[in-house]
């Protein structure tokens, strides 16, 4: 009986030191934390109850002093410190959501831009603004106006059939378009991720979202290693559904009143709708007559962050 007592202090120790580590590395969301501390919150009540006033287990409890102090001592620090650190992560969280919107807001315009790029690309002309290929801030010429008008024109170069085919051999002179487009829309989403990044830092879903952009990166870099290669239409493809469910996502989670008008709701002809997609559209509907409710805004943002594995294409 004595070795099984100290078996069962020693896994109380080893859960409750599991615990605290998880903890502290941040591992474990508030909502975790909430069920733990009932959890310990319950079992002490077990103890307590069948010990005093039922008597249901006192003749064990005394006749067990060390695994009886050792439980109750675990049990009710952990109940303390457990409700205590789920408050301090809710608040947290609460002031990373905020603080994440801003920049769930700010991102949009940088995978609205990388979606008109990658409309650009397959359109089979040069983009129709002068000097889109010179040496300059990556896709800075999309503020001209033809640019602008694109963007926010959902039956014009953004909702057109492609044109060019990637996964055929392809003319120099598009080649050279293609990777510099590439090339540009890297280099935008990268700055778009450091200047964003302390704000999707300061929460879980944000952290999660910036994974998400990191696998845009990783993405194109592999569009541009497929080119006239079979999967390279299907990256493309991959990309830009992509980029709209980020761009309407983003949209909604930054708790925006109204959608910006290159942030539509039709997905161009080819790409079907997701699970995801169809959630955003739903709440892009029902932002129409009213205001978002802040669970409503916290499931999409959960979504975002759930959705953040990259999307493996075959080769096929």
């Amino acid at each position: 009986m004595i070795v099984l007592e100290v078996l069962i202090v020693a896994a109380v120790a080893a859960a409750a030191l599991m615990v605290f580590v998880l903890q502290r590395a941040g591992k474990l969301s508030p909502r975790t934390l909430n069920v733990l501390t009932a959890i310990a919150a319950g079992l002490l009540a077990i103890m307590i109850i069948t010990d005093w006033p039922t008597k249901v287990a006192s003749d064990f409890w005394s006749q067990h002093s060390v695994l009886t102090d050792a439980l109750s001592a675990v049990l009710l620090g952990g109940t303390v410190y457990l409700a205590f650190e789920a408050r301090e992560n809710q608040k947290q969280d609460e002031i990373g959501s905020s603080l994440a919107a801003a920049a769930y807001s700010g991102v949009v315009d940088h995978v609205v831009d990388l979606d008109l790029a990658l409309a650009y690309m397959m359109h089979g002309d040069a983009p129709p603004i002068r000097g889109w290929d010179e040496p300059q801030k990556p896709l800075r010429w999309m503020r001209d106006p033809q640019a602008q008008k694109d963007r926010a024109n959902p039956t014009g170069i953004r909702g057109e059939v492609a044109a060019l085919r990637l996964h055929t051999p392809l003319q120099n002179e598009e080649r050279e378009r293609v990777t510099a487009l590439i090339d540009q829309s890297v280099r935008r989403l990268m700055a778009a991720m450091r200047d964003w990044a302390p704000l999707f830092t300061s929460g879980r879903d944000g952290r999660a979202v910036l994974v998400r952009l990191g696998h845009l990166r990783t993405r194109l870099l592999q569009l541009e290693g497929a080119l006239e290669q079979r999967r390279a239409q299907h990256l493309w493809s991959a990309l830009r559904a992509e980029c709209h469910v980020l761009a309407l996502g983003l949209e909604l989670a930054s708790g925006s009143p109204s959608l910006r008008p290159e942030v539509f709701e039709a997905l161009p002809d080819g790409l079907p709708p997701t699970e995801e997609w169809q959630r955003y559209n739903m709440a892009a509907t029902a932002l129409t007559t009213r205001e978002l409710t802040p669970r409503e805004l916290a499931d999409i943002r959960r979504a975002l962050a759930r959705s953040s594995a990259p999307v493996r294409v075959g080769s096929v």
